[in-house]
Formats: C-alpha cells, structure tokens, sequence
C-alpha cells in the first residue's frame, strides 16, 4: 500500500503524505505476533517487493529502513488480513537496464557459487578481484559470501541462512557468550576491513553503474 502523496503542500524538501493507522513496522517481530501476523510472511512480502524493484522494475525505493515498512490491517473489503505500507517515496534510483540484469545476474552466480561469473561482472564495475566480489557481495547480500566452495554447497547455506562453509553451532556453543574484542583485536578488525575496502577500490574509481548500485541497493 502506497500512501496518498499531498502535492500542494509537498515541494523539493518536504512530502506530505496521508496519515496511516499501522499496526507496527515490518521488523517488530513481538508486535507482529500479537496481532495474530506471522513476522516471516512479512519479510518475504517486503523481499519479494525490493527484489521485484531491483531486479524486475530498476525503479528502487533507496530509503527501506524499519521505520518506512509499515504493517496495518486489510481494509474491510480486502480479502488479505493486512497490508505492508511503504513510506518515504523521495529518494529513487533508477537503475539501468544492463546494470539491473546484471545485478540479477551476480546474485544468481553467488548464490550457486559461480566464481567466474561473479568476478567477471564485478569487473565490469570496476571491483578488483575474487575477495573484492567476495566483500562486495557480503556487504550487499548481509551475510558472508564465500566463493569457489561449489553451487551445491553455496546453495545450502543460503538456505541455512549462513555461509556455506561453516557448520551450524552445536548447543554447546550455542550457551557460550560472546566475547568482547580487545582493543587490540578490534584495532586489527579496524585495519583489516580498511584494507579491503581499498582493495575495493583498487583499480580505478567505481563506474557510473556501480556508484549508483551501491547508491541505490
């Protein structure tokens, strides 16, 4: 559901949308169950609508925090019970065709751990080489990404919601709290990720289409 825009009292700065009764945002998952939704309908609604915007329209809501993902019960003469409500329309990327098919292209090789297609479109796009696409792939994917370990594994830990390459935790494990890093360990992290942000950018300066992929996605 998109909210009705107020043009006239809209202008470059401000949009002025009408008022929506909401149950909660999309990530309240406590708030979600109470009212009888199950939080994981709601988030493959919310993926399902950003993918089709990504990789189907190139027209990309760029702004898709919690607090723009809005969850309200159905209207009276709706068959659904509730609707996802999409706020905050003034921030778009239109992304180019090739850019878009593209980028549909690096998540299918990534998730079916296709390395030599998803270094080849990274370079494409100015990202060095396999431990760049590697990062590049982890940052906009949020969760780690590990090429070359095959599809069959790749695939499995997509759908384990890990990397492929790591073993769930054992209950054991599951008890023991985290650690707080040492300065020293987290000064290490600092310069690790530093490094490979500039292996990111090694090469040249990012195109015109990664820029706006990232911009945008």
């Amino acid at each position: 559901m998109i909210p009705r825009v107020f043009r006239e009292f809209s202008g470059s700065r401000t949009m002025v949308m009408e008022w929506v009764d909401c149950i909660s945002a999309a990530n309240d998952r406590l708030a979600l169950q109470k009212a009888g939704l199950d939080p994981k309908e709601v988030m493959q609604l919310a993926t399902e609508v950003f993918g089709y915007q990504i990789f189907s329209t190139g027209h990309v809501h760029c702004d898709p925090h919690p607090g723009n993902l809005l969850v309200r019960k159905a209207p009276t003469d709706s068959s659904l019970k509730w609707q996802l409500v999409l706020l905050d329309h003034g921030l778009y990327c239109d992304l180019p065709d090739r850019l878009r098919r593209d980028y549909a292209d690096f998540w299918v090789a990534t998730a079916l751990g296709d390395t030599d297609s998803a270094i080849r479109i990274c370079k494409s796009w100015g990202i060095a080489d396999q431990e760049a696409t590697e990062f590049f792939a982890s940052m906009t994917q949020f969760r780690r990404v590990r090429l070359g370990s095959g599809s069959v594994g790749t695939a499995a830990g997509l759908f384990r919601g890990q990397s492929s390459q790591s073993n769930p935790p054992t209950v054991a494990e599951q008890r023991i709290p985290r650690r707080k890093l040492t300065p020293a360990e987290a000064t290490e992290m600092q310069q690790r990720l530093k490094s490979l942000l500039a292996k990111f950018l090694q090469t040249r300066r990012l195109s015109h289409r990664s820029s706006s992929l990232l911009a945008g996605i």
